[in-house]
């Protein structure tokens, strides 16, 4: 998970990783968002992990996005939504998989 608008880590980095894990045969999610806002003068990325916490999940689905990720490796069905969707949300896939990235709106 990333904010387009984190000026703390480059998106960069959450890219490189989720291709190293991918090269290693792990299934990954990446979920980027245009931005995850909380309280005012914290960035997207305080916010990331602030957006767990109980009065925060309303703004957007973070915790939705972990839970979802981990029912889909348990083989679970789908989960009711509790907040807004991200910008963007790949499928996990495996080492040689093409599908290219699909974008919700």
């Amino acid at each position: 998970m990333h904010a387009r608008d984190d000026v703390t880590t480059w998106i960069s980095n959450s890219e490189n990783l989720a291709a190293a894990l991918r090269k290693s045969g792990a299934p990954v999610t990446t979920v980027f968002y245009e931005s995850i806002p909380c309280v005012p003068g914290v960035g997207s990325h305080g916010c990331t992990v602030t957006a767990l916490s109980r009065p925060f999940r309303k703004n957007v689905d973070v915790l939705d996005q972990i839970v979802s990720f981990i029912d889909e490796q348990a083989g679970v069905a789908e989960t009711t939504p509790s907040a807004p969707a991200p910008v963007e949300r790949s499928k996990p896939r495996a080492i040689g998989d093409d599908d290219e990235v699909e974008l919700q709106q």
